[in-house]
């Protein structure tokens, strides 16, 4: 092979990625009820199966998978007595910067096949704490190259590989879902799409719905709102783009397992 020399852009990612901790999770097998991580966190199962849900979407995950958690977003795992992981918990504007720019999202958040990766996992935290910091911010990046190689090589996540068309419809849903009026409707009027072609990209590319999708995103960012110190629930329907609060409520209780005000009331206690 001839030399190579490959220059790195500068002000593309930036800032730092934050690792907080490095964990190998042998005992919780199962978080039944939904919880929401303020942070980032990569997970990578070493044995057994789980079902991971991720603001609404169910997947399944099994040995040499690697799955994401994402701030804010309420997640439950369902895991087997065999279910065992590992998990690196992270922040940083430069964290966010590179998801985006993989499209690990929480509608893309398993990635099947990378058992080669437990080698390196295993040997980072078996190292010593004083160069954790370190070992688990390589073994991050190491596990993010791998996917983002993957996917340019052309072995993109099933769910991850979408066209175009659909690619331009749901990023306007999620530029615009706290609009009021934003339905199947309004999205066939928009982009000359029959509301049937539009209802099956969905259910093609994210295993949802519409309607699921952006109630999806409407109670994420109604945990957002609650967690900024919102605590009116009209005020927080009405900005999340519910007209009707008793609906708002109503679909909150289904995704989170409690009220809004008691949501309102957990995340007050633990300020």
């Amino acid at each position: 092979m001839e030399s190579i020399c490959r220059f790195i852009p500068t002000g593309t990612v930036p800032d730092v990625i934050h690792t907080i901790n490095f964990v190998y999770e042998t005992k919780l097998k199962s978080i039944p009820e939904p919880r929401i991580s303020p942070v980032y966190r990569v997970q990578l199962v070493t044995s057994g199966t789980a079902v991971v849900s991720c603001g609404g979407a169910g997947r399944t995950v099994r040995k040499g998978d690697v799955f994401f958690i994402f701030p804010a977003v309420p997640y439950t795992i369902d895991g087997d007595d065999e279910f065992t992981y590992m998990y690196i918990s992270y922040f940083g504007i430069r964290a966010a910067a590179v998801m985006d720019r993989l499209g690990i999202d929480r509608y893309h958040f398993v990635y099947e096949g990378f058992e080669n990766l437990r080698e390196p996992w295993e040997a980072g935290i078996s190292l010593g704490a004083e160069v954790i910091d370190l070992i688990s911010e390589s073994v991050l990046l190491q596990t993010l190259s791998q996917i983002g190689s993957r996917r340019s090589a052309g072995g993109k996540d099933r769910q991850a590989a979408g066209n175009d068309r659909f690619l331009q419809i749901k990023k306007y849903v999620d530029d615009c879902f706290s609009d009021p009026e934003l339905s199947l409707e309004a999205l066939s009027e928009l982009f000359s799409y029959n509301k049937k072609y539009i209802s099956q990209m969905f259910g093609k590319y994210l295993q949802v719905g519409l309607t699921e999708y952006v109630n999806t995103l409407r109670i994420n960012h109604a945990c957002v709102l609650i967690d900024q110190g919102y605590t009116g629930v009209g005020d927080i329907a009405r900005l999340c783009g519910f007209n009707d609060p008793m609906y708002f409520s109503k679909v909150f209780r289904r995704k989170m397992g409690k009220s809004p005000k008691a949501h309102i009331s957990d995340r007050k206690l633990m300020q």
